[in-house]
C-alpha cells in the first residue's frame, strides 16, 4: 500500500475527509476536514490574501501632490475630518485591539472608494478588512458626514 493511500485510510478512519477546495488560481487543493455527523462537515475558512499595512507602508509615505491625487483631497482637510470623526461615536471600534478597524483607516477607505471606481472587493484587499466591515465602515462613515454637515 502506498503512502498516499494510507494516509487516505487514515483520514477515513479517523472522521476527517479529503475536500477540494477552489483556491485564486482555479485550482484545486485537498485539506483534511472534520466530520460531525452524516449532515454536517467543517469547512476550513478561506484565506484571502491582502495588502497589509497599507497606510502606514504606502499612505504615510505619499507626497502631497500624490496623496491629493489618491483620495481627491488635500491632507490637512483629511486628516481635520479624521480628528472630528475620532470624537464622535459613529465608528465604535476596539483600537488597542490589532485587527481594529481604526477612524484614519475607516476615513481613508471611504474617501479612496469615493474618489475611484475601485469596487469593495479591491478597497478591502488594499485595507486589509473584509468586504461586509468596508460596507460597515462605508455606512458608518456616511453617516458620520450627513449628522455633522446637513
Amino acid at each position: 500500500m502506498s503512502r498516499s493511500e494510507k494516509e487516505k485510510l487514515h483520514r477515513e478512519s479517523s472522521g476527517e475527509a479529503a475536500v477540494p477546495i477552489p483556491t485564486n488560481r482555479e485550482e484545486n487543493a485537498t485539506a483534511a476536514v472534520s466530520t460531525r455527523g452524516d449532515d454536517e462537515v467543517d469547512l476550513p475558512r478561506r484565506v484571502i490574501p491582502k495588502i497589509n499595512n497599507y497606510i502606514e507602508l504606502c499612505v504615510h509615505r505619499y507626497d502631497n501632490e500624490l496623496f491629493r491625487s489618491h483620495f481627491r483631497l488635500k491632507r490637512r482637510y483629511t486628516y481635520q475630518f479624521i480628528d472630528r470623526f475620532q470624537r464622535t461615536d459613529f465608528l465604535r471600534n476596539n483600537e488597542p485591539m490589532v485587527r481594529a478597524i481604526t477612524h484614519e483607516r475607516a476615513f481613508l477607505l471611504i474617501l479612496m472608494y469615493l474618489a475611484n471606481t475601485e469596487t469593495f472587493r479591491e478597497i478591502s484587499d488594499r485595507f486589509d478588512i473584509t468586504m461586509s466591515s468596508a460596507h460597515r465602515v462605508l455606512r458608518v462613515t456616511l453617516n458620520f458626514y450627513n449628522f455633522t454637515y446637513s
